[in-house]
């Protein structure tokens, strides 16, 4: 194998680039010309699990799958070791483990108590594909992977995540109760409700032609407005005043009685004249987006009538971005079977978004060469689960977390305490052998939990923080990372707060909490060269980024954690590796640049807090 001293690409804009006729030689790596360039796509099925795609794939429900399968292979993919999108989908495309990238889950650590809050671009502390690619003078075209608000510069195209800030509010549920006057057609009547936990007060309007009922908040003026008697259907877009800013949003009715209304509201998208430019790169194509397709990301999480149209929405732009010329990588990344599965799990609400989007997958490919390396992957799976532990309460009892009055943990005051999927060690109250005490304490005591309600062991399982990450920002990690290999348990994963005020330690899942992450998702390869095989295989996400640079003859970093998947071709025929050090320029861990949303309110939205259900 031959080997390349270094691969640290220069830090310039595109159109520095574009005008120097970037070649390899400019940056250590002179052997790879880009005329010799061979392309690449990659599409991202969020959350996607064999689990529910093989019984649709037996039924040919899947019929563009099906195609790449035939023609090439499908394995195994394994995500981080704690299998949530930020993390996996970074690793996913640097080829590194978080301790190198920096990125553990739905947040960052501000000070030595996690203070979790939005993530954005500058927070990934590594070179991804895209940044590697264009560095050696590969065309990049990049859709909605996420981490990449705002859009930074790259020999190409980029429209950011769909987490930028055009989101105004995040949605919630409205519960109307203790009716002072029950509303009649035309007759307003005053009500007493709750958003979320805090209550206000509304006026409320029901008419009869058209067949709306309005709510008013009483202090903001905000509007909100739904379907009277249709359960479960989305009302049209309508303006909603949130503060100062203008924006849209649906409402659904859940249910409506003569003593309590509950109604479910979108996300509120702000009223954009123009896109922000970070949102896309190079800029003007943020007004592309303007012009093309109207309001950013009109779309719903969690119901699948409105992900139709969000994904109808998002192949268009897909395709169109793909069609604009040839691409040495072009990717994007599908979040709606997550948001699903999460809600439907394998229901025929989950089945009819998988075959849009299989559909739609088929038309992105339509575009791509014939030469190009095909890959279709997810970022974690999913399995159903029938019981949920609550691992603040595992802790309680053992005289390790504090509770407030309404349930909710009391991090500054506790030793320890548990969220997402992780353990937390207090070290404002701890010193480091007080620290490493507790933590084997929690170690010795996880095989013995039970359920308390059949006896049956949990498989709690700790695991430190040393033992899985490796790198730099190994500090940035929780103290340990929580699973349970017991059959049909699985932790809570937001468990921060709690508007429960009794806790018990293990539930029976409902049917909007039975399906949840696992740690394998999938990987499909069809391209030139790959070798179609019925038995799968097993790789990592780590491994992406390795395959695909020495599928383009672009050298691999030795910090990189992957490794070739050689599973994909034939014997003797995995393409030639050479190597390099590094494609990463030495910094300084930077702050996030994300919106001001609370972390709680995006989790919310995408569905890790649903306490309403």
């Amino acid at each position: 194998m031959k080997r390349v001293t270094s691969c640290r690409p220069l830090r310039v804009s595109l159109r520095v680039l574009m005008t120097m006729l970037v070649s390899a030689t400019l940056i250590g790596c002179g052997e790879h010309e880009a005329g010799h360039a061979r392309p690449v796509v990659v599409i991202g099925w969020d959350g996607a699990t064999w689990d529910i795609l093989d019984p649709l794939l037996a039924q040919g429900r899947l019929p563009v799958l099906q195609g790449l399968l035939a023609r090439g292979t499908g394995g195994v993919l394994e995500s981080t070791p704690l299998y949530v999108s930020p993390p996996a989908w970074v690793s996913l495309y640097s080829g590194k483990n978080p301790g190198k990238t920096g990125i553990f889950h739905f947040g960052s650590r501000r000070d030595d108590l996690p203070r979790l809050g939005d993530l954005a671009a500058g927070d990934v502390q590594t070179s991804r594909l895209w940044d590697i690619m264009s560095s050696q003078g590969r065309r990049c075209a990049i859709v909605n992977v996420p981490l990449t608000y705002p859009a930074a510069p790259l020999n190409g195209i980029a429209i950011a995540d769909e987490f930028s800030p055009c989101i105004l509010s995040q949605h919630r549920l409205i519960q109307v109760a203790e009716w002072d006057t029950l509303p009649a057609p035309g007759t307003p009547g005053r009500a007493r409700v709750m958003l979320n936990d805090s209550p206000a007060d509304l006026t409320v309007d029901v008419f009869r032609k058209p067949p709306w009922m309005t709510l008013r908040h009483a202090r903001s003026g905000t509007l909100m407005a739904g379907p009277e008697l249709s359960h479960l259907e989305w009302s049209p877009w309508f303006g909603v005043t949130v503060g100062e800013e203008e924006g849209w949003a649906r409402v659904r009715l859940q249910s409506l009685s003569a003593s309590r209304a509950v109604l479910w509201l979108s996300p509120v998208y702000r009223k954009i004249e123009r896109f922000p430019e970070p949102i896309a790169y190079p800029s003007a194509w943020a007004e592309t987006l303007r012009v093309r397709y109207g309001q950013f990301l009109p779309f719903v999480r969690w119901h699948w009538e409105p992900a139709l149209e969000h994904l109808a929405w998002f192949g268009k732009m897909c395709r169109d971005v793909h069609a604009k010329e040839r691409w040495d990588l072009f990717s994007c990344v599908f979040l709606t079977p997550d948001h699903m599965q999460h809600l439907y799990g394998d229901g025929e609400e989950t089945v009819q978004i998988l075959e849009e989007l299989d559909r739609l997958t088929g038309e992105v490919l339509a575009e791509a060469p014939e030469d190009a390396l095909v890959l279709v992957v997810s970022d974690h799976g999913f399995a159903r689960f029938s019981r949920r532990v609550d691992v603040n309460r595992w802790l309680a009892d053992l005289g390790v977390v504090r509770f407030g009055p309404d349930g909710a943990v009391l991090p500054e005051s506790s030793l320890a305490w548990s969220t997402m999927w992780s353990i937390y060690v207090n070290e404002r109250l701890l010193d480091a052998p007080a620290r490493e005490r507790l933590i084997q304490r929690l170690l010795d005591a996880a095989p013995e939990a039970v359920d308390p309600d059949n006896g049956r062991p949990l498989g709690l399982k700790l695991t430190r923080r040393e033992d899985i990450y490796v790198g730099p920002f190994l500090h940035d990690a929780p103290h340990l990372v929580v699973t349970t290999a017991g059959e049909g348990y699985i932790p809570e994963f937001w468990d921060y707060k709690s508007g429960d005020s009794v806790r018990v330690l293990c539930r029976d899942t409902t049917r909007h909490t039975a399906w949840d992450h696992a740690i394998d998702g999938i990987i499909v390869a069809a391209g030139p060269g790959i070798a179609p095989q019925r038995a799968r295989f097993r790789c990592s996400v780590y491994d992406i980024v390795p395959t695909v640079l020495a599928w383009a003859g672009l050298p691999l970093a030795r910090d990189m954690d992957g490794r070739v998947v050689a599973e994909l071709w034939p014997t003797g025929q995995t393409p030639a590796v050479t190597w390099c050090d590094t494609y990463d320029s030495p910094r300084e861990p930077s702050a996030t640049t994300g919106a001001a949303t609370s972390l709680e309110d995006r989790l919310r939205s995408l569905g890790y807090i649903r306490g309403e259900h």
